[in-house]
């Protein structure tokens, strides 16, 4: 099925229905995940409200033991990541750690809402908040499946911004966009890759890479996390995401 016009979920004043769509599509994601981590690995994957002092989307909590990376299936890598090497990270935290099997969040999901994105203030501070997760070396997944506002075309060239590293162009006629990011020390490097899938309305959303520890990630099924949460829908507001009746499940 194809991506939807989220918009429509959207009503002056009432954001409620857009809200229940974004929380069910987080538990979609959580449970799938937590399907797919060995049981024998401790990975979690828990739908929060807020990761202290930051707020957060999906939470992967680490308590790896020895050998059971093997049992996860490490899917190749998309084309080269567009990568930031040693960054200047701004004063919102302190220190950058990679994180150990030791019961520490690994990963962040986050999936953006409008007010994110309706004035230059929230979408700074949505781009802070991602760069203090990757300066305390915390794997970061963002899901932008709304349009681009005059503040933001894409939070990774706030990030970039940050940063000072390379900002990015969505491709023609596609301005939605997923980009993961894995944080790793190479040769005693800070390096954080930051692999883009760019998408359009009426695109199947793809299977994306998440970072957990190191080089380990996983996929993660966007496509059939995105149609449980639409299923979840209210009827009429599920006829109008889909834009007809045939188009609906």
């Amino acid at each position: 099925m194809p991506l939807y016009d989220l918009t429509r979920l959207q009503f002056p004043g009432d954001d409620s229905i857009y809200h229940h769509f974004h929380a069910s599509w987080l538990i979609s994601l959580a449970d799938t995940l937590n399907r797919t981590f060995p049981e024998a690995s401790g990975f979690e994957a828990i739908f929060e409200k807020k990761v202290s002092p930051l707020e957060a989307d999906v939470v992967t909590i680490d308590s790896l033991e020895e050998g059971v990376r093997k049992q996860l299936i490490v899917p190749p890598l998309p084309a080269s990541p567009i990568s930031f090497i040693n960054p200047t990270f701004p004063d919102v935290a302190k220190d950058l750690t990679i994180r150990t099997p030791s019961g520490k969040i690994v990963s962040v999901i986050e999936l953006t809402s409008p007010d994110n994105k309706d004035a230059q203030k929230k979408a700074v501070a949505y781009a802070i908040n991602a760069v203090s997760y990757l300066q305390r070396g915390i794997n970061y997944l963002v899901i932008d499946v709304l349009p681009p506002t005059n503040f933001v075309d894409t939070f990774h060239n706030l990030i970039a911004d940050l940063l000072e590293g390379n900002r990015l162009t969505p491709p023609e006629g596609k301005p939605f966009y997923i980009i993961s990011y894995g944080v790793r020390i190479v040769s005693g490097d800070v390096r954080i890759d930051g692999y883009p899938y760019w998408l359009k309305l009426g695109e199947t959303l793809p299977r994306i890479s998440l970072f957990l520890i190191d080089d380990l990630h996983i996929e993660v099924d966007l496509e059939s996390t995105f149609m449980e949460a639409v299923e979840r829908l209210p009827p009429r507001h599920r006829r109008k995401l889909c834009g007809s009746p045939s188009n609906c499940l």
